[in-house]
């Protein structure tokens, strides 16, 4: 036993060993990574991942670590994360600094994910796949999928919009993202698109999923259910705030319930949300029963 544990011990400072030495030679890519979380609101996700991916391993340590051994032969596989790394920087490829961080960080994953097959071997790998797969949320969304999925989201928001003000018999007009109410015109921007709070809510309920859940099709049809629920949540905010607006003080639309009370909806939003997940975990019991 005491055997055992010395090796284990001696693989864990090889691994960080090797990750200290892998983070200073691509101080870069990690400085331009954190730089991006903290200025673009909409990567400001990003930095939350490593912390999530590291709580997940340490939790699941026993069994991931239960039986480990060296696996020389996916020193090919880092290589290849390394080698992103180092063309994604390379002049003759022309990408843009988001692009070339988008490339660097699949690297990153290739290569870390590599050194920890290499270091701990085919049962570690196995049991901490989704820890693992789990960090591909550190890889920033091209900036074009990022637009495309915010005008969705707007698109998608201003239907559920007009929907609930003709439920609820509100006098509208509507252009694209544009409606008019009496004494009130509003404009569904990017910035009210909802997209922070959908990826906040899309790596939770990953997470629930993950843990909750052991049938994969419901597992993802809970995560599937974010999309649907997300666009529901952006509408039932705008009618509020608009209704609130028009029939009580115009400043709801610029005061602390606009700007800091998207809270009360995403909990909503969550309630379903494990309403939702614990009819499927349900489901999946009353199949093992049968």
């Amino acid at each position: 036993m005491h055997t055992v544990m010395k090796s284990l011990t001696l693989r864990h400072l090889g691994f960080a060993g090797i990750s200290i030495l892998l983070a200073l030679a691509l101080h870069n890519v990690f400085l331009a990574w954190l730089s991006l979380a903290y200025h673009n609101e909409q990567y400001s996700f990003l930095w939350m991942i490593p912390l999530i991916t590291a709580t997940l391993i340490y939790r699941a340590r026993q069994e991931i670590f239960a039986n480990t051994e060296t696996a020389p032969v996916w020193i090919v596989l880092a290589g290849a994360g390394g080698m992103l790394c180092v063309v994604a920087h390379l002049p003759a490829m022309r990408l843009g600094p988001i692009d070339a961080l988008i490339v660097a960080m699949v690297g990153v994953v290739v290569l870390w994910t590599g050194l920890f097959r290499l270091c701990y071997g085919r049962h570690a790998w196995r049991a901490a796949r989704f820890p693992l797969a789990f960090m591909l949320f550190m890889v920033p969304i091209p900036q074009s999928l990022l637009e495309s999925v915010i005008h969705l989201l707007q698109t998608g928001s201003a239907l559920v919009v007009e929907s609930l003000l003709s439920l609820l018999q509100v006098i509208h007009l509507r252009s694209g993202t544009r409606f008019v109410m009496p004494g009130l015109s509003i404009d569904i921007a990017p910035e009210c698109s909802g997209f922070r709070s959908s990826m906040a809510l899309l790596i939770l309920v990953t997470l629930i999923a993950h843990y909750a859940l052991r049938s994969r099709w419901r597992q993802l049809l809970l995560v599937a259910s974010v999309i649907p629920l997300v666009l529901f949540k952006n509408g039932l905010r705008i009618v509020t705030l608009s209704l609130l607006a028009i029939n009580v003080d115009q400043s709801f639309m610029t005061g602390s319930l606009h700007h800091r009370g998207g809270f009360v909806f995403f909990g909503l939003t969550l309630v379903i949300l494990l309403t939702f997940c614990w009819l499927l975990k349900r489901s999946e019991k009353s199949v093992s029963r049968l």
